[in-house]
């Protein structure tokens, strides 16, 4: 009965009933009994769910907290996809429930324990916008690096002026030459690109605060320059407004705005 109510439910608060009085009998309904434990498990996941959509975290927090406590030990071992959506799961929602240290506890054991680097990155850049919200800039920094470092790409220990006056000057030139309709309606394909596209822009902002201009410019033109050679995605106007904002007002401080023009 209970495999069938995990399979068939639909209704919001149908699920929210179930999944709670399920819970108030955990101890001795699933004791010993796998297939129960994985449902009910189930269950709870798909209550979480819901109750995320609706915006109300603490609720969706409690489901996910009482799924991953279903899970066994060897989790990691032996449920390696459920263990690492659950996972994800509880940490996002206790960082919108304000739980902040049980986030930052959990999501560098994703970190550890994810088998691939497309498995890692959801965990890497919740944690770099936790870090970045409460002001830990260099953590974000140093999380954001390291991303990037796994995804391929070489982040620079400086820059010269020289080499950032010419990257702004590429990218405005790459601009003039591949912004147009056409591209607008090209869609990068490529899901390595496109997580190299968000944490170039999530590492700029981290950056601004207390590296050098050149470092930032670099950043901000590394992204503005895949979107314009692969095409659109959902990064691409932030990447964008970043290198109008900021990568075209150092070339007014460094008086070369007349060629960008």
């Amino acid at each position: 009965m209970l495999k069938n109510c995990h399979q068939d439910v639909s209704s919001d608060e149908t699920i929210f009933l179930i999944a709670s009085q399920i819970n108030h009998g955990a101890d001795s309904i699933l004791k010993n009994n796998e297939e129960l434990r994985t449902t009910a498990m189930m269950m709870n996941m798909k209550a979480g769910k819901r109750a995320a959509d609706r915006l109300s975290h603490q609720t969706a927090y409690s489901y996910f907290h009482i799924a991953s406590s279903m899970l066994p030990q060897d989790q990691w071992e032996n449920q390696y996809d459920l263990t690492l959506q659950l996972s994800f799961l509880l940490a996002s929602a206790a960082n919108c429930s304000c739980k902040y240290d049980e986030s930052q506890f959990i999501l560098p054991a994703i970190i550890r324990k994810a088998q691939s680097t497309s498995d890692k990155l959801p965990a890497y850049f919740l944690l770099c916008n936790i870090f970045q919200t409460h002001g830990k800039l260099v953590d974000a920094y140093t999380m954001y690096s390291s991303a990037l470092s796994q995804l391929g790409e070489t982040i620079p220990d400086t820059v010269t002026p020289e080499t950032s006056k010419s990257l702004i000057r590429e990218t405005v030139d790459m601009f003039k030459e591949l912004y147009n309709e056409e591209w607008q309606k090209k869609k990068i394909e490529d899901d390595t690109i496109r997580a190299i596209v968000k944490f170039y822009t999530g590492i700029s902002f981290a950056a601004y605060f207390f590296q050098p201009r050149e470092i930032v410019t670099w950043f901000i033109c590394k992204a503005a320059k895949l979107c314009l050679q692969n095409g659109m995605c959902q990064f691409a106007p932030v990447s964008f407004v970043q290198f109008t904002v900021f990568a075209l007002d150092q070339a007014l401080v460094q008086g070369y705005a007349p060629y960008i023009w």
